[in-house]
């Protein structure tokens, strides 16, 4: 390949680049953006003195209205015979799991919710086996639809494996029906009745998209420095030829 060739074919990837990295970056300020509202609704949220206590109407009517956040209780009858473990997880620098449970609320024959209980240590979930609960358990916390990223892996219910809230696909393996299109992601439980502990009494989303669109729109400014380097030997070499 000769050198015009060659600095053209550099030129042309620098630019390229450039506007790769500028893309990314306009696409994780708008991610952050997108962040920030969900935390001040949150923070909205958290205001609320007394929780709503939701029915499992209320959540399909919820869903209906295309509602993503809320902050509520439901009290019911937690089916420990039913509960999952999903992980391993990391807490503190320890291993465990979180706690799924399918709540039969009360005063709705039938119909239930999924509840993310909490945390509990791996040398602490055969504790799980065989624990009877009450029958009116207030769960207080977040209520939204579960979500993932395309690095969650699959499920493998036959393997007793889970790593994604997928709702369907839990309600079909535990032959469960009427489950409400959210789960609860539990900051306080009343009473409490195993060892599983409850999440942060305020969750808010991880948002590190400012740090992630300052190192893309800075990765962006190398490249165009490289690209006005390439740009200046290529005409300097120009001028010199005779």
């Amino acid at each position: 390949m000769n050198k015009p060739l060659r600095t053209i074919v550099a030129a042309t990837f620098l630019l390229g680049g450039t506007f790769v990295m500028v893309t990314l970056g306009t696409w994780q300020v708008q991610r952050m953006a997108w962040k920030q509202n969900i935390i001040k609704e949150l923070d909205a949220l958290y205001q609320i003195a007394s929780p709503q206590q939701y029915t499992h109407q209320d959540l399909i009517q919820a869903s209906l209205n295309n509602q993503t956040l809320m902050y509520g209780q439901v009290t019911g009858k937690p089916l420990t015979g039913k509960q999952m473990l999903f992980g391993p997880k990391p807490q503190e620098g320890k291993i465990g799991y979180h706690v799924v449970t399918p709540i039969a609320i009360n005063g709705d024959m039938g119909k239930i919710i999924l509840v993310q209980r909490g945390f509990i240590e791996n040398e602490e979930t055969q504790s799980l086996t065989g624990i009877e609960a009450p029958s009116d358990v207030s769960f207080t916390g977040i209520i939204r639809k579960p979500d993932w990223n395309k690095y969650t892996p699959n499920n493998s219910p036959e393997n007793g494996i889970w790593s994604k809230l997928d709702i369907d696909e839990i309600a079909t393996y535990q032959a469960l029906e009427n489950v409400a299109p959210y789960i609860l992601y539990t900051a306080q439980t009343y009473p409490r009745f195993d060892k599983v502990i409850p999440l942060d009494d305020k969750w808010y989303p991880r948002n590190k998209h400012k740090q992630y669109a300052l190192f893309w729109f800075s990765m962006a400014g190398i490249f165009l420095c490289f690209f006005g380097f390439v740009a200046f030997q290529a005409r300097r070499k120009k001028r010199a030829r005779p």
